[in-house]
């Protein structure tokens, strides 16, 4: 992940800064750590509702542009 920056022509593009990752083909949505949010100093841009083992809470959302290693890039993902 980096600072914001708009892949479709948003020169110049900031340093990646790379985190481990699960690939689950199979989730509805996407999350990611507090260390991630700090690491590149996201801002949120609104609130969800999370539904997990211990019941339901809220949580901050965030965008994301996500890059896989083989070059395959998503753009404004919400995390």
């Amino acid at each position: 992940m980096s600072q914001a920056w708009v892949p479709t022509g948003g020169d110049p593009q900031p340093a990646a800064v790379p985190f481990a990752a699960i690939w689950d083909t199979g989730a509805t949505n996407s999350v990611i750590t507090k260390a991630v949010v700090d690491a590149c100093g996201l801002v949120a841009t609104g609130m969800t509702k999370v539904d997990h083992v211990d019941g339901s809470s809220r949580a901050e959302t965030y965008l994301v542009n996500i890059w896989l290693p083989n070059k395959v890039a998503f753009g404004g993902v919400r995390v």
